[in-house]
């Protein structure tokens, strides 16, 4: 997941002291075979930068059922883990063509059909 995001363009990291939003606007998650779930939250703009949003990252791992309930977790428990102490913490900026590249409507990957060739 860390290369899938490795072209995310981040501006800036927000004050941690200022009260980012923790709900966002777009909620986007991940959910990977191996049972991990990344989460992207965007948040609306920025009051003073209409132009930026906030950005807040988690994971989560809920492996595959495993055999007993005591089952000792697994490296990939350990990734995650890792990944939310790295990024969990923090509250990103990202630009607005950013954001707008994660929100991309259906209907702009459509081309209009002509009037001549709609269905009667």
């Amino acid at each position: 997941m860390l290369q899938a995001l490795s072209g995310l363009e981040i501006d800036d990291v927000a004050d941690p002291k200022a009260s980012a939003p923790a709900a966002g606007d777009l909620l986007l998650e991940y959910r990977l075979f191996d049972g991990s779930t990344y989460t992207l939250t965007i948040g609306p703009a920025l009051p003073e930068n209409p132009e930026a949003h906030y950005l807040r990252l988690q994971a989560a791992f809920q492996g595959p059922a495993a055999e007993g309930e005591n089952a000792p977790p697994t490296d990939r428990a350990a990734e995650i883990a890792a990944f939310n102490q790295r990024f969990g913490a923090w509250t990103y900026i990202i630009p607005q063509w950013r954001r707008d590249s994660f929100a991309a409507d259906l209907q702009s990957f459509l081309e209009p059909v002509a009037a001549e060739e709609a269905p009667k």
